[in-house]
């Protein structure tokens, strides 16, 4: 940084609070000014000392000594402060663009891979359009957040395709009033869509892991209507039931009965079930007196552990 002419001008006559203000407003940012109750320029005290004790490298500067050096260690001393400073305002401009462009990578997500692939629901849409996938995810994969597909979240664990929590919470049916009962809480992406759709969310996750994972991120959310569990979710969560929904985010090799026979009357379970490889999207319900079922087309979904799962 180079001081301007009018900054010399002030250093030479003495004004030396002058020349740091004029200096690229770097005082106004926050710099202590130096100690200048001393000014008196025709009586420069060679023992007197200036020292500049908050700017970077701690420069003394000595009233006696050549206004040359005085000058230059000034310049330095106040070049660096000033990037220091201008490095702290590029880091918040580079993560105030990072926020905007996954804002803008979120809205594509929504108006590319769901709306114009059928998803007609507006609350789901909302729901995908508020819950932030990459907050679900470590760091390194942010800018990969909204990708059309899965991720991996460690364990052998993956956070599910936008696509497929959106096609999920639409077959859902979900208005608002809804108590439900997710099996697999995995990154608790697809619990945040549902906790902002249905009324209350219980959560069972398998991987004790995953499951204090997910229980940081949720309760940083502030999610209100959230409940966790770690244990198997083959046996579901009878103290809770019944429950209007039951989604289970694991391929099951079948249909596990205990699940069932937590549902109310007009509830229906959501679940990819199939073989290990290849799943289809499955609804089951009882509304009309008898067991009926519903296929939403193929999938792939990380194979279930625990009773109902598929054998080791």
């Amino acid at each position: 940084m180079q001081l301007r002419d009018r900054e010399f001008e002030s250093f030479t006559q003495g004004r030396w609070q002058a020349a740091i203000a004029l200096s690229a407003g770097i005082s106004s940012a926050g710099v202590p000014a130096l100690d200048l109750s001393r000014r008196d320029k025709n009586r420069a005290d060679p023992s007197a000392k200036l020292r500049a004790g908050s700017l970077l490298g701690q420069v003394e500067v000595r009233r006696g000594r050549p206004r040359q050096i005085q000058k230059r260690e000034l310049r330095t001393a106040l070049s660096l402060r000033f990037q220091s400073f201008k490095r702290g305002r590029v880091d918040l401009y580079n993560d105030s663009a990072m926020a905007i462009d996954l804002e803008n990578a979120r809205e594509r997500m929504v108006v590319e891979q769901l709306e114009r692939r059928g998803i007609k629901d507006q609350r789901v849409l909302d729901a995908m359009r508020r819950i932030a996938r990459h907050r679900f995810l470590p760091a390194e994969l942010h800018d990969h957040a909204y990708d059309d597909g899965p991720l991996p979240i460690g364990d052998a664990q993956t956070i599910s395709q936008p696509y497929m929590v959106a096609l999920m919470s639409e077959v859902a049916e979900l208005k608002g009033v809804e108590k439900v009962l997710e099996v697999g809480t995995g990154s608790g992406y697809q619990t945040a869509v549902l906790a902002y759709l249905a009324a209350e969310v219980y959560s069972i996750e398998f991987n004790p892991h995953l499951h204090d994972r997910a229980r940081v991120i949720l309760n940083s959310m502030g999610l209100g209507n959230v409940f966790l569990r770690a244990g198997d979710g083959s046996d579901g969560w009878p103290e809770e039931a019944p429950f209007d929904v039951i989604m289970v985010t694991a391929a099951m090799p079948g249909i596990a009965i205990a699940l069932l026979n937590q549902l109310t009357p007009a509830g229906r379970l959501v679940a990819p079930i199939g073989e290990d490889e290849l799943q289809t999207l499955v609804r089951i319900s009882h509304a009309t007196g008898h067991w009926s079922e519903e296929y939403f087309g193929e999938c792939r979904f990380v194979k279930m552990t625990g009773k109902s799962g598929f054998p080791d």
